[in-house]
C-alpha cells in the first residue's frame, strides 16, 4: 500500500521549491482571491488579505456518513457512527499561461478517522483512522468567469479498510449564481471505467453590510458510474443529491489571522438499484448526511 504522506511530502517540496521562482514572475502586492482544488477533484476559490504568493487552507469537518460518490465509504448512518476529518492544503500562485488569467498549484491531504469502534477495529486493537487522500492539482480561472482544474489524488486506508488506488479528476466550473460544475475521473490503477457529476450550488447572502455575512446555498447533483468504475458488472450505478447549507463568516476576507468560516448543513441522497447492489450490507435507497465544518483560508 503507498503510504499516506509519501505523495503529500513530494509536492510540498516542490510547491516550497517553485515558491521563490513564482513571487519573482507574478506581483501578488494586490492579490486577493485565489482557485484551489480538492481531494475530490472539486473547484472553488478563496479569499484572503495574504499578499503571498503561498496561500493555507485547512479545516476540521464532522459528517453523520461517509458515502464516497454515493457507495458506502466505512462510516454507515447510524447514529453512533460519525467522520472526524481534518483537512489541509496550500495553494501556490503561479505565472499566468495561455488561457489562463491565473493558475494555482495546490497540494494537500484530507484523512478521516471513525467514532465507531466497531468499524474500526482491525487485527484485534482499534485503528480508527480510515482513509488518507493525498492530492495535488493545478486549478486555473479564464475568460468569463470559467474555470478549469485537473486533480491527481492517492487514495490510502492507514486501516487497511479498502485497496489504495489512484485517480485522475477533471472539472470545469463556472463562477455565476448557480455556481455549475462538471467533472469526470477515472481510475489511474487498481480499477477502471469513469464517473461523471454534475453540480449546480445556487447561493445567496445576507447580512452583507456586517462583519458576520451568511451565505445560504442549495447544492444539487446528480452522479453515475461507467463502465464498471465501481466494480465488475455493476452496471450504471447513481444518484441524486439535494441539500441546504449555511456558511457564517466568522471574520472578514482580509483578517489579520485569516479568513475563518463555519459551516453547517445537510444533503440527502437518492441512489439507484445498481449503486444500492454495490454494497449490499449497506443498501438504503435514501441517505441523509449531515455536516458541520470549520475552515481557515488565509
Amino acid at each position: 500500500m503507498t503510504h499516506p504522506h509519501s505523495l503529500l511530502t513530494g509536492v510540498l517540496c516542490v510547491s516550497a521549491l517553485a515558491a521563490s521562482s513564482a513571487a519573482v514572475a507574478q506581483d501578488h502586492s494586490d492579490a486577493s482571491t485565489y482557485s484551489t482544488i480538492n481531494n475530490l477533484g472539486d473547484l472553488s476559490s478563496n479569499t484572503s488579505g495574504n499578499p503571498a504568493p503561498l496561500h493555507l487552507n485547512a479545516g476540521f469537518e464532522a459528517n453523520s456518513a461517509d458515502y464516497f460518490r454515493g457507495g458506502y465509504d466505512g462510516v454507515s448512518t447510524d447514529a453512533s457512527d460519525t467522520a472526524l476529518s481534518p483537512f489541509a492544503s496550500i495553494s501556490l500562485d503561479l505565472p499566468t499561461l495561455g488561457l489562463f488569467d491565473a493558475l494555482n498549484l495546490t497540494a494537500g491531504s484530507h484523512t478521516s478517522f471513525t467514532t465507531n469502534t466497531v468499524a474500526a477495529q482491525r487485527n484485534g486493537h482499534r485503528e480508527s483512522w480510515y482513509e488518507a487522500n493525498n492530492f495535488v492539482g493545478l486549478s486555473g480561472q479564464m475568460a468569463h468567469d470559467f474555470s478549469l482544474g485537473v486533480t491527481y489524488t492517492d487514495y490510502t486506508s492507514p486501516n487497511d479498510q479498502f485497496a489504495s488506488s489512484q485517480e485522475l479528476a477533471v472539472a470545469l466550473g463556472h463562477q455565476d449564481v448557480l455556481h455549475p460544475q462538471l467533472k469526470v475521473a477515472t481510475p489511474v490503477d487498481n480499477g477502471e471505467g469513469t464517473f461523471v457529476r454534475g453540480d449546480i450550488s445556487p447561493a445567496v447572502q445576507t447580512f452583507e453590510s456586517t462583519d458576520h455575512p451568511v451565505t445560504f446555498k442549495l447544492p444539487l447533483a446528480i452522479g453515475a458510474g461507467f463502465d464498471d468504475y465501481y466494480g465488475d458488472d455493476t452496471g450504471t450505478p447513481g444518484f441524486v443529491s439535494a441539500g441546504a447549507h449555511a456558511s457564517l463568516a466568522l471574520s472578514q476576507p482580509d483578517g489579520q489571522f485569516g479568513h475563518w468560516t463555519v459551516d453547517a448543513g445537510v444533503d440527502v441522497m437518492a441512489r439507484n438499484d445498481d449503486l444500492q447492489d454495490v454494497n449490499p450490507e449497506h443498501d438504503d435507497t435514501v441517505i441523509p448526511v449531515g455536516m458541520v465544518r470549520i475552515a481557515v483560508a488565509y
